[in-house]
């Protein structure tokens, strides 16, 4: 089980606001409030378009790795499902 925040601490220095931040839409607006700046992935900038925040690609960034979280409270046979079969499935590049 990954630990919530877990990967977010990898792309967000402890010492920025965003660490202790969940959520996309959360940390779009710190970025806004000028409370930190952030690595997004790509599609952040697909479905966040608030004023006063620019997207730029990082062209030669290594790529983002996601992971599959969930509360461990809503832990169900279909959420198992869906992980086993994302496992299975493996990196998707496009």
């Amino acid at each position: 089980m990954i630990r919530p925040g877990a990967t977010l601490a990898v792309h967000s220095p402890p010492c920025c606001a965003a660490s202790r931040a969940f959520g996309t839409n959360v940390l779009v607006v710190l970025v806004a409030s000028g409370a930190c700046v952030h690595p997004l992935g790509e599609i952040a900038a697909r479905y966040n378009s608030p004023p006063g925040v620019v997207f730029v690609p990082v062209v030669e960034a290594p790529p983002m790795r996601w992971a599959l979280t969930w509360r461990t409270t809503a832990d169900s046979p279909v959420v198992r499902a869906l992980a086993q079969t994302a496992a299975e499935v493996g990196p998707v590049v496009t």
